[in-house]
């Protein structure tokens, strides 16, 4: 091998040396609730005889231990509503306060990573004065498709004991539920989500 040819075989195997490695793109949680000030959800709601909008906004965003404490504040239609306080992470989303109403202990609304079939229980608690957030169980079942709206989205469904079903999808959180009437003749209470506004950065 000539000096010339064996220089530049050790320039082609040396050179990707000294180069910088490519970064990894950095994989976000699987946070199923949204997590930037200024988010705004607008749920439109159908009780059968009558219909409302309940408008939600990301108003604070905390990072602590590994987990986010979102505050948000609802509305019906335009009017300023009481603020909600959230623990939200990989682990799942959790209550913290209802109505501006710390609660004795984190209510579990979604358990993550999802495990169809997983079931949990929260129990009866204080929630403000003259109010208690009564407590059930909650089954997780599969992630599915769900039109609404606001658009397509794949999400997770949530079964609570009480005849409630609801589905959260990555960043936007509850997409939709529906309340089974304990009553033939009366219709369902179903909520669907009719718009999302992303914050700005």
């Amino acid at each position: 091998m000539s000096r010339r040819l064996a220089v530049l075989v050790v320039f082609l195997f040396a050179a990707p040396i000294g180069r910088s490695a490519p970064r990894l793109r950095k994989v976000l949680p699987a946070y199923y609730f949204p997590t930037r000030v200024g988010d705004t959800r607008v749920m439109e709601s159908d009780a059968g005889n009558a219909k409302n909008e309940l408008v939600e906004t990301i108003t604070a965003v905390e990072e602590k231990d590994g987990r986010l404490l979102v505050t948000t504040r609802f509305g019906l239609g335009e009017g300023a509503g009481p603020e909600h306080r959230w623990e939200v992470s990989d682990r799942g989303v959790n209550l913290l306060a209802e109505c501006g109403f710390p609660l004795r202990s984190p209510v579990c609304r979604l358990r993550l990573p999802v495990k169809p079939g997983e079931t949990w229980s929260t129990a009866d608690q204080p929630c403000g004065e003259n109010t208690t957030l009564c407590g059930t169980s909650f089954t997780t079942g599969s992630e599915e498709d769900i039109v609404v709206p606001a658009g397509k989205f794949q999400a997770v469904r949530v079964e609570a004991a009480h005849q409630t079903t609801f589905w959260y999808a990555r960043e936007v959180g509850l997409v939709k539920w529906v309340h089974k009437s304990p009553h033939a003749n009366e219709p369902d209470h179903v909520a669907v989500l009719k718009s999302f506004t992303p914050g700005k950065k």
